[in-house]
């Protein structure tokens, strides 16, 4: 199974889908690296980005709403299964 690369390139997102709630250390586990990125400080907390099957890919919570989601449906469901749904 490919593994999620985290990259230290911002990636700029609108929101496609989201993460039932789920721990900060869950995220971290199935990704395999520590949330690496920091966006609006304001607004998020965490944020992990990462490349995925060459797709970029974002998770962060914003305004401690959590889980915020950008990338392809298909590659969330292959690391999230049915915790993943389409943008809500």
């Amino acid at each position: 199974m490919a593994k999620p690369v985290p990259t230290s390139n911002f990636i700029s997102s609108s929101k496609t889908g989201s993460l039932q709630p789920i721990p900060k250390s869950e995220i971290d586990h199935i990704l395999g690296f520590l949330n690496n990125s920091v966006g609006d400080q304001d607004k998020v907390k965490y944020q992990w980005d990462f490349i995925y099957k060459g797709a970029e890919m974002s998770i962060w919570d914003y305004k401690g709403v959590r889980w915020s989601t950008f990338g392809p449906a298909e590659h969330f469901i292959e690391l999230f299964g049915d915790r993943w749904s389409a943008r809500r």
